[in-house]
């Protein structure tokens, strides 16, 4: 019978014996195949991907929730921070502080009754997202995705009697660009990368809706986008 000591002494010399049988560990090189090479880089891209779209719903799913526990909103017609001058003024003003331009009512809210719904032409290639939206009769967050993970969101809002909002969109005073949304003031955010989503804030004078549109586009197409935006009767 092998005794246990036999036993480690027959492992121990199998082994050095298969380690004198490797090569040295300098004069080994591998270089991938070209193949392996591009399916490692399309799965690198692929996570990347991944992880930008999840952190798009991530931001997405908390604007949401923002807008239903604080009625969120974004406004149009509007003024700089000069208190004086918004005095016997009415609708949306923007007042800049500590890097933030922050949106507020400034009027008698409107009634709440039967107030329209506001659309706008979503490019064929988007879809619904149900979970990452929110609706009701005085506000609304509304998300759409294409495939590749690019979000597009209608957001509005009354302020009515039974409900008020604000909204504060992180920029500098300087970052704000003044546009006009079907002849209407509009103030717009553009991202600061290719990454980042841009925003386009106004009013409808009509009804007093606080509009916004945000999306991965370039400032142009957002802009065309924003202006197909329309109440829904």
């Amino acid at each position: 019978m092998i005794s246990d000591e036999r036993l480690k002494q027959a492992v121990h010399e199998a082994a050095e014996a298969l380690d004198r049988s490797l090569p040295d560990p300098e004069a080994c090189t591998y270089e991938p195949s070209p193949e392996f090479k591009a399916r490692i880089q399309a799965l690198i891209r692929e996570m990347g991907e991944k992880r930008e779209r999840k952190e798009r719903r991530r931001r997405l799913a908390h604007r949401a929730a923002c807008l239903a526990i604080a009625v969120v909103a974004c406004g149009g017609c509007f003024l700089g921070s000069n208190a004086q001058a918004r005095e016997g003024l009415w609708g949306w003003i923007r007042d800049s502080f500590e890097g933030s331009q922050n949106y507020s009512f400034q009027s008698t809210p409107i009634p709440s009754g039967d107030l329209p719904a506001y659309t706008m032409d979503v490019p064929e290639e988007y879809h619904y997202v149900a979970d990452q939206s929110i609706q009701s009769a005085e506000y609304a967050a509304l998300t759409y995705e294409n495939d590749a993970g690019n979000i597009l969101a209608l957001d509005y809002q009354y302020e009515t009697e039974n409900s008020s909002g604000s909204l504060s969109v992180f920029a500098d005073e300087e970052d704000v660009q003044k546009v006009t949304v079907n002849g209407v003031s509009a103030d717009l955010y553009v991202g600061e990368n290719e990454d980042s989503t841009s925003i386009i804030v106004w009013m409808d004078p009509e009804t007093t809706a606080l509009l916004s549109v945000t999306g991965d586009l370039p400032a142009d197409e957002l802009l065309a986008l924003a202006e197909t935006v329309r109440p829904v009767k």
